[in-house]
């Protein structure tokens, strides 16, 4: 599902930041889409710390437009 959504936003013009728990299963599940589009950056999503980090590093790499999108894609 990962894929796809992100396969869409890319096809779109869009870029993919994306972050995970599990960063081997991130990069894994995005491999296919133009590396240049994506940033996969490993992290808790429930971290209040981690938000700020993400939000620099996505500004840093694709500028100032952003859309969030929040999935949760595994069961706990």
């Amino acid at each position: 599902m990962l894929g796809s959504l992100a396969a869409l936003v890319v096809e779109l013009g869009g870029n993919v930041v994306a972050v995970d728990m599990n960063a081997e299963t991130l990069k894994s599940g995005l491999a296919e889409l133009p590396s240049e589009n994506v940033l996969t950056l490993h992290g808790d999503v429930s971290d209040p710390l981690l938000a700020p980090s993400v939000i620099e590093q996505a500004v840093s790499r694709f500028g100032a437009e952003l859309v969030a999108c929040g999935m949760r894609l595994s069961a706990c």
